[in-house]
């Protein structure tokens, strides 16, 4: 249990650290918020639309019925169709093709706005569902556009999405913030693991949790293997691949914790340490060793820095 708890941990500082050196996953995470926020406001319109169809002939849908869905019969007189061009921003867009529409006792036609329209019955009238619109320009001043109401389950599923998105959003700032303050590597909580004991029964290293400091760019780096070095009242950690390429100096100690971390290698035993470096400047990281031992002997020497 201990170790799958400890290979979740790992993977999650693994994800937050990766994505936070990604500027494609910042532009994306953006995104995401972007479009999810700016849907809020037209998904909670569709799903507060009224949708219900009112029985009534064309003779009443007029301003009273505007943005409201309808259901009318009568007759289709497409001898008389046109269609008007649209345009955006000066730009040709695309067309709209009304066909007037006749209902009994009446004489001024309403005009269909839509595409494939249903046959006529044997009695040549045609029932049409659709939804209220007020023209502008050169359309019509008041035509119906033959749609079914939407629907509101989509549109709801679809609003909570974006409502959840941006909660998850929210709380994976939130354990960003908090991994990056743990420099990258959470403890195993809850005392599950014994910080007394070793987790690595081959092998002497230590990882190095934490930045580099303004010298090297703030650059931070996750589980490195490095090298500790006691100097006069200083220590000093350094790569044990190339230990010249960087190095962090603890001029004074100001606190340290012992815990257990999860890492690559499953859990082990490491300090949590607040130090200031060689120009005076507070700075803190994460020090794992594969043994209690090594650990116990750096924690010896670290003893006498700052005196």
């Amino acid at each position: 249990m201990i170790t799958m708890l400890s290979r979740v941990l790992e993977f999650i500082c693994a994800v937050i650290y990766a994505s936070g050196r990604s500027s494609i996953a910042r532009w994306v995470i953006f995104g995401v918020c972007v479009i999810a926020f700016s849907s809020l406001v037209p998904l909670h319109q569709k799903r507060t639309e009224d949708t219900t169809i009112r029985e009534m002939p064309a003779v009443y849908i007029r301003a009273t019925m505007v943005n409201r869905y309808v259901r009318t019969t009568g007759k289709l007189i497409n001898t008389g169709a046109y269609e008007v061009p649209v345009t955006a921003d000066g730009l040709f867009w695309h067309t709209l093709r009304f066909v007037p529409f006749l209902t009994p006792n009446t004489r001024e036609p309403l005009f269909i706005q839509g595409e494939n329209l249903p046959a006529p019955d044997a009695n040549g009238d045609t029932t049409l569902v659709g939804k209220m619109i007020i023209g502008e320009d050169e359309l019509p001043a008041y035509y119906l556009q033959v749609m079914e109401p939407s629907n509101k389950l989509i549109y709801d599923a679809l609003f909570w999405l974006c409502i959840a998105t941006l909660v998850l959003v929210l709380l994976g700032n939130y354990c960003s913030w908090l991994v990056r303050k743990a420099n990258y590597v959470l403890g195993i909580p809850w005392g599950l693991a014994d910080n007394k004991l070793s987790r690595i029964d081959s092998g002497h290293f230590l990882l190095w949790f934490g930045g580099l400091g303004a010298g090297y760019g703030d650059v931070i780096l996750r589980q490195v293997p490095v090298l500790f070095r006691a100097i006069p009242s200083e220590g000093r950690i350094s790569p044990q691949a190339n230990p010249d390429s960087w190095s962090v100096t603890m001029h004074r100690l100001l606190k340290l914790q012992r815990t257990t971390v999860a890492t690559r290698y499953g859990p082990l035993v490491a300090v949590r340490i607040e130090f200031e470096d060689e120009r005076g400047i507070t700075r803190n990281g994460v020090i794992a060793a594969s043994h209690t031992k090594l650990l116990q002997s750096m924690l010896d020497v670290m003893q006498y820095i700052g005196q």
